[in-house]
């Protein structure tokens, strides 16, 4: 009788053949982990399924599209934009304007400036955001244009008026409007700073007239305050826009004006 031997050769995939510890606990739940699932270890090599691929490359589209698309949506709704909006319209109650800029006239009756009569004061408010260097903490300045006597005694003299503009600017803008017998233009714009002493019409230095025949001569010179400009003037011209500048030039002597 002949005895048949059970062969005891070992199959290499069994050899090779390795399972996890999650997945034994895996099957342990009766879920299949096999090939069919697409999952198979192989020695320490992982093969991710085809399925999952798919997936990923799915996710990797909608996170470039996004990048491309949410950053500026994101920005226009919330982003500086909005917060700049936000902060202006805080600057705004805080001051009770109805815009960003304004204009404000104040009642003067019986007001002095310096000991001189006042003739009118008016404000020009400012909100900006960012705030600017000049500006209050939030973002609130203001220019404030004080009318006063000058040292002309007649319109000829085009001198019986000062604008004396109170700012903590380090440069203004301004522009005038001329009017005379039913005509009228504007002058400027035109950039001052403070200490500065000049005429409407260029914004250059002022200079005094030289007096006419029989006239006394103009002896008062008008000084400006520390964060003040002067604009000596008649009644023909006044000013209608003041705005503040940023400046980067050196500093000029008093009543140097514009240059």
């Amino acid at each position: 009788m002949t005895t048949r031997r059970r062969s005891t050769k070992t199959d290499p995939e069994e050899t090779q053949s390795y399972t996890s510890p999650s997945h034994q606990h895996a099957e342990t739940r009766g879920v299949n982990v096999g090939r069919d699932a697409g999952d198979i270890h192989t020695g320490d090599e992982f093969h991710v399924p085809g399925r999952a691929l798919v997936v990923v490359a799915v996710l990797v589209g909608v996170a470039l599209v996004s990048a491309a698309v949410l950053p500026p949506l994101f920005t226009y709704v919330t982003g500086r934009e909005v917060s700049n909006a936000e902060q202006v319209r805080t600057c705004m109650d805080q001051h009770q304007m109805n815009s960003a800029r304004d204009k404000r006239e104040v009642e003067t009756a019986g007001d002095t400036y310096l000991g001189e009569e006042v003739y009118r004061r008016t404000t020009f408010r400012f909100c900006d955001w960012p705030r600017p260097g000049y500006a209050e903490a939030d973002g609130y300045s203001q220019i404030e244009v004080i009318v006063t006597p000058g040292p002309g005694d007649s319109e000829a003299t085009d001198a019986t008026n000062l604008d004396r503009i109170l700012t903590t600017c380090p440069a203004i803008s301004v522009t005038y409007q001329f009017g005379l017998q039913g005509s009228s233009e504007f002058v400027g714009p035109y950039t001052l700073r403070p200490g500065d002493v000049v005429e409407p019409f260029t914004g250059k230095a002022w200079v005094p007239q030289a007096p006419a025949d029989g006239e006394e001569p103009m002896v008062v010179y008008p000084y400006p305050q520390s964060e003040e400009v002067i604009v000596v003037r008649n009644d023909h011209i006044v000013l209608d826009k003041a705005s503040c500048e940023l400046s980067t030039a050196s500093p000029r002597p008093y009543g140097a004006g514009s240059s």
